[in-house]
């Protein structure tokens, strides 16, 4: 295993995360791997700490104020004439994008039908293109046939 992936794992190492095979493959890198070893150490002091510390209990108001904020500000986003502006602009032009890709999609595909037709209907399949087929095959197209 290298360093890379065993920093990777210590964290679910250390929460029992990890399945036993890369748990045995982690225990055997840590015992050759100082480096390793040390950010596991480090690790784990952190987490005690993090243990260590009091829960704080947050006040009784505190989440109808935060409802009654986030409430205001998304009122607030809409009644703003700009960001309304800004928000049908942005539908329109989603919406724009996917018919100018529907449209260009369509097209391909009439044009590639027509160049078979048109050599179908003219016996001229062959490999190469030269000047007067490119010649003929652009008439054809702007023909209307």
């Amino acid at each position: 295993m290298q360093c890379k992936e065993a920093k990777r794992l210590i964290s679910s190492y250390i929460d029992g995360e990890i399945s036993p095979d890369k748990r045995r493959e982690l225990e055997a890198h840590l015992l050759t791997c100082p480096y390793c070893r040390r950010e596991l150490e480090m690790m784990e002091k952190i987490v005690k700490l993090i243990h260590e510390l009091p829960e704080i209990e947050p006040y009784e108001e505190l989440s109808d104020k935060i409802w009654v904020k986030y409430t205001l500000e998304k009122d607030e986003f809409l009644k703003n004439p700009f960001r309304k502006f800004l928000l049908i602009l942005g539908f329109i032009a989603f919406f724009g994008a996917i018919i100018f890709l529907a449209q260009n999609y369509f097209k391909s595909q009439s044009f590639d039908k027509n160049i078979y037709s048109y050599y179908n209907f003219h016996g001229k399949m062959s490999t190469s293109i030269n000047e007067n087929t490119l010649v003929d095959l652009v008439l054809y197209q702007y023909s209307g046939k």
